[in-house]
């Protein structure tokens, strides 16, 4: 039953056109799935392939309310031949805030948003009428990093989540599953002091 609900849901992703997508949807890549880690924690010279970095936190790798952050989608090992065609980038509400936050589900805080990038030809883009996502999507042209600013919220918490698609056609990203340490393109963030 998971197997044909799997097979009817790609189906479904696979042939929607951009016009049918909405504006702040992630663009649609086919690809395999590529481990960012082989075996986490298990083998002991595994190593990621790829990571999102976020510039500007505070001591206790909080976000700084209201102020701009700089963000690096980046190659982990720059000797790898797995260069990055594009990646996109999500802030997601965290779910469970704790008990501490004002606000609830980030009705207040928002998610904050990504800065309006110079436009470049093969760098990052926002969609239109969207702030909480950006990508750039080369086809051709091979990248070992991206950089962005994020313009973070006055308060509550955002899950930033990156996602890579390969020079060898591979869509890399965070399984949830996996324990957080190894999680490096999601980062959880709350509000720090300012």
């Amino acid at each position: 039953m998971k197997v044909v609900l799997l097979v009817y849901l790609l189906a479904q992703i696979m042939f929607l056109t951009p016009e049918a997508q909405g504006q702040c949807d992630p663009p649609l890549w086919n690809g395999k799935l590529g481990n960012n880690w082989n075996l986490p924690g298990i083998l002991p010279n595994s190593k990621p392939k790829f990571n999102l970095t976020i510039k500007k936190l505070d001591k206790n790798y909080r976000y700084r309310p209201g102020k701009r952050h700089n963000i690096k989608v980046q190659m982990a090992n720059f000797n790898s031949t797995e260069r990055m065609l594009g990646f996109f980038l999500t802030l997601e509400p965290i779910s469970d805030q704790p008990e501490n936050c004002m606000c609830s589900f980030n009705v207040s805080c928002g998610l904050g948003r990504f800065n309006r990038p110079r436009r470049t030809k093969l760098g990052p883009k926002l969609p239109e009428n969207c702030d909480q996502l950006i990508f750039a999507d080369n086809r051709k042209s091979t990248k070992v990093s991206f950089s962005v600013v994020w313009i973070a919220p006055t308060c509550g918490g955002v899950t930033m989540r990156a996602t890579i698609r390969s020079k060898k056609r591979k869509i890399y990203s965070d399984d949830d599953d996996i324990e957080p340490q190894y999680q490096l393109l999601t980062k959880v963030l709350y509000a720090g002091s300012g």
